[in-house]
């Protein structure tokens, strides 16, 4: 037995050598006190009888005297495992998932200290339907105090039990009583894994559905009850029955305008199962309320992509300019709010989507085990819908190929035993392989002006060379014919004197010794004959010459304009 107790502080103390004298005996019996003094706060008394109550004073003392004498304290001395079980433990079955106990109480010399509660530990041992695996988990449910009946609830209808009682205190528990095994009856299933609904067309739409977790008996089929709406307006509820082996039903629609509302039930020979509620999918024209979106500002990157957004539920729209090919993309909320799908925390987030022209690259993060499958599924804006299976990573991702150019998608991704909720899906648009921003370089001011300007380049150009040309065929030859020609005139006409001009020397001549005239010029007529000889034609002249002479200057290229010509020298001649 322990003993411990709240020490008295400095104030309480009143003086040195504190110190405490710790007294006990068994209550209800005449036998003296047994004392032990100790400087401490704890002190155990060894050799006790289990459980048995004792009177227990403690007293502080110190040099100056004791304490006043203390309150009698009734204690326990230690417990000990229980000795005995519950005995004739009866079980009756209340329904598929309760059973109601009742069992004798054991005596009270055998529970070897206070008792806390009967306790029933049982599990399932295994289901009546072959080959579904169950889990052996035990489990327990207390009853507090001196009781003798019970009833043990959270049973799974269909099953095996075992189950077995003690005795418990406050060591723990004390020895396992005799198991009883029981078994529950049929109950009534859960919903469906999982329920899904496509809509290839605006005539049909297809429901797929796997078994029931828990079947809790032998199924004898599915139950579907649906009804057609429009806003406010709900149309007549229909019901189809399906035999528990068809997992798929196809709906022809009456109506392309209204959406529906699924109902769909799992039953037993007991009754149906709990249900589980889809609605077909919006179409994409359909106005869907949402929250103002928020205007993002443009960026220019290098490739298409998407912008993306912190999840909320709030969507958003950013344009994405391609700098390479000036096209201009515009994206829808790439990233959901975090959607639950199992009780146990199990969800995705974070859902992406890169696009291209003809692909799509789909990412998405998530916290399931290892090999969970997954489903990618998404719907153009013509209905036409389409699944991917995808095997779990962390993060996850798939690629959508072969996708239509400037096209609006839906995409949901769910594992593959659950179902794409409404409004958990993103909406991505592939860009266009020529869009109405896509400029032709013909039409571009810039492209048009530098055209014109080397155009006028050209013609400047070309006039310059022209005109070159031009000043280049006009040589001194000429102007010595032009004045050669006005003294032709001169001596055609009769009225000119000549007096004067035959007594003048020529220009730039002089009269030698011998009284011969000389021309100063460098040119003579051998010049203009053939093998150093001047040579004439019948009538005496040398035009000939002069004409063989000319053209030989005027292939050679125009000299000085100073240059000697015949003309020249025929009037030194003269």
């Amino acid at each position: 037995m322990e003993i411990t107790w709240t020490p008295l502080n400095a104030t309480q103390a009143y003086g040195p050598n504190l110190r405490y004298i710790v007294k006990w005996r068994q209550r209800d019996t005449r036998e003296s006190w047994s004392n032990e003094t100790v400087r401490t706060t704890r002190h155990v008394v060894w050799n006790t009888p289990i459980y048995v109550p004792y009177e227990i004073k403690v007293q502080a003392e110190n040099d100056f005297g004791r304490a006043p004498e203390p309150d009698v304290i009734i204690g326990y001395s230690g417990e000990d495992y229980p000795k005995a079980a519950p005995t004739d433990i009866r079980l009756k079955v209340i329904n598929s998932t309760a059973v109601s106990l009742q069992w004798s109480r054991v005596y009270p010399d055998t529970i070897q200290g206070q008792l806390k509660e009967y306790r029933a530990y049982f599990w399932r041992e295994s289901s009546l339907l072959k080959n579904l695996w169950v889990s052996k988990k035990r489990q327990s449910v207390g009853f507090v105090g001196d009781r003798p009946r019970g009833i043990v609830s959270r049973l799974f209808p269909y099953s095996n039990y075992k189950l077995e009682m003690v005795v418990v205190n406050g060591r723990g528990d004390g020895p396992r009583s005799e198991i009883k095994e029981f078994t529950t009856p049929e109950g009534v299933p859960s919903a469906p894994r999982y329920f899904r609904i496509r809509q290839p067309n605006l005539e049909t739409i297809t429901l797929e559905w796997d078994h029931p977790e828990h079947p809790n008996g032998i199924l004898t089929g599915y139950n579907l009850r649906y009804q057609a709406f429009n806003g406010s307006k709900t149309g007549r509820t229909l019901v189809e029955n399906f035999s528990p082996n068809q997992t798929r039903f196809t709906l022809q629609r009456t109506d392309p305008i209204s959406r529906y509302r699924f109902f769909l039930r799992a039953r037993t020979q007991v009754g149906d199962g709990e249900s589980i509620v889809e609605e077909s999918p919006a179409p994409l024209n359909e106005a869907t309320p949402t929250p103002a979106a928020t205007s993002l500002p443009s960026t220019t990157v290098s490739l298409t992509s998407t912008t993306t957004i912190a999840p909320t539920t709030t969507a958003a729209t950013t344009t994405t300019t391609i700098a390479s090919t000036t096209t201009t993309t515009e994206s829808v909320p790439t990233a959901t709010t975090k959607q639950d799908f199992a009780t146990n925390g199990s969800s995705i987030w974070n859902v992406k989507a890169f696009t291209n022209s003809n692909w799509a690259n789909i990412t998405w993060s998530h916290n399931f085990s290892a090999g969970t499958d997954f489903v990618v599924e998404y719907i153009t804006s013509n209905n036409t819908m389409r699944s991917i299976p995808v095997k779990a990573q962390t993060p996850s991702s798939v690629q959508l190929a072969d996708l239509t150019p400037g096209m609006t998608y839906q995409l949901w991704v769910f594992p593959k035993w659950s179902s794409p909720s409404e409004h958990s899906y993103i909406t991505f648009t592939t860009s266009s392989a020529y869009t109405k921003n896509h400029v032709d370089i013909a039409t571009q001011g810039w492209f048009i002006g530098l055209m014109c300007a080397i155009a006028l380049l050209v013609l400047i150009l070309l006039i310059v060379c022209f005109i070159k040309r031009s000043r280049g065929g006009k040589y001194p030859v000429r102007e010595k014919v032009e004045v050669l020609d006005h003294e032709d005139h001169k001596v055609d006409d009769p009225s000119f004197d000549y007096s004067d001009e035959d007594n003048k020397e020529p220009p730039g001549s002089h009269t030698s010794l011998d009284g011969t005239i000389k021309q100063e010029s460098d040119d003579s007529l051998v010049d203009y004959g053939e093998g150093g000889e001047g040579q004439f034609n019948e009538d005496g002249s040398f035009i000939g010459q002069y004409t063989v002479k000319k053209d030989k200057e005027e292939t050679e290229g125009n000299e000085s304009s100073e240059a000697t010509s015949p003309v020249n020298a025929i009037y030194s001649l003269a």
